[in-house]
Formats: structure tokens, C-alpha cells, sequence
């Protein structure tokens, strides 16, 4: 069962809210942005929100992952010039690859001295607050092919 167009507008309404007052609320709250913003959104309906989000926080130029699936392929990718510490991370077709791992990093001294590594082509690292793990990229078994590309990062054709 789907959902009516109507149904799913004001769903989408009530995300982009919840999304623009937790972020002007922490600004008001602590006097500036967050350090990152990492966004999971989830197909064509997903990336209104982002929309409703990109226009918000495209101001402080902080470091914002949007992570989604809509493709199903793994990419990488910083789309907006005037943006360069915004990345969209396209994640792999669920039944081809293992959930990738996000980790961000503390704000405590001993954090803060122990910068994030790149290990292998599967971990990208954004704004080094914001560290994504492929967890070994595609199953053995996956119906895709890859190719590297001449920067090191693993495409998906």
C-alpha cells in the first residue's frame, strides 16, 4: 500500500521543519552551526528535505555529508563549487554490499589528537570530523562491475 500525494506531502512538510528548527535551535542554543551535518536521505522525496537543508546551511560553509541511496551504486562526489566542504556520498544497493559505518569525531582533547587515517580505498574522510567506511565495498558476489577511476575512488558501472 502506498501512500496518497497528499499524505506524503505533509510528511515531507513535517520533516522539513523538524530539520530547519533542530538546526536554527542548536544555532540560537550555542551561537553558531554545528561543526558538520551529515544528512541520510532516502529516494526522490528525501531530496526535498535536503533541498529545504542545503538552502539553510549552504550560509556557514561547514562540512555536510548527504548521504542516500537513490542510485544504488557507490560514488562520491562534491557537486556544488561554491560549496567544496559539501559531499554527496551515493551508497551501494543494499543486497550488493554490506551498510557502510559513519563515524564523527569527539571534541575531547584525546579525540582531537588523533586525526582520522584514510586505511584503504574504502574510507573517505570530510572536513576530518566525518570519517565513512565501505566495510570492504561490494559483496564478492555482487552484480556490478568496478573501475577505478584515475583518483584512487572506486566506481561503479
Amino acid at each position: 500500500v502506498t501512500e496518497s500525494e497528499a499524505v506524503g506531502d505533509e510528511r515531507i512538510g513535517h520533516c522539513q521543519d523538524w530539520a530547519a528548527t533542530n538546526i536554527n535551535d542548536y544555532i540560537r542554543q550555542y551561537g553558531g552551526p554545528p561543526r558538520a551535518v551529515i544528512f541520510f536521505g532516502h529516494a526522490r522525496r528525501g531530496r526535498e528535505v535536503w533541498f529545504t537543508m542545503q538552502d539553510l546551511l549552504y550560509q556557514y560553509q561547514i562540512p555536510v555529508v548527504y548521504l542516500h541511496g537513490n542510485g544504488h551504486e557507490f560514488y562520491v562526489d562534491n557537486p556544488i563549487v561554491e560549496w567544496p566542504r559539501f559531499t554527496e556520498v551515493q551508497v551501494d544497493q543494499g543486497a550488493n554490499a554490506r551498510p557502510v559505518k559513519v563515524t564523527v569525531r569527539g571534541t575531547t582533547q584525546q579525540a582531537l589528537n588523533r586525526p582520522f587515517v584514510r586505511e584503504d580505498i574504502n574510507q573517505h574522510i570530510f572536513g576530518g570530523l566525518v570519517k565513512l567506511d565501505r566495510r570492504g565495498g561490494l559483496y564478492p558476489d555482487a552484480n556490478i562491475n568496478p573501475k577505478d577511476d584515475a583518483d584512487g575512488l572506486r566506481r561503479w558501472e
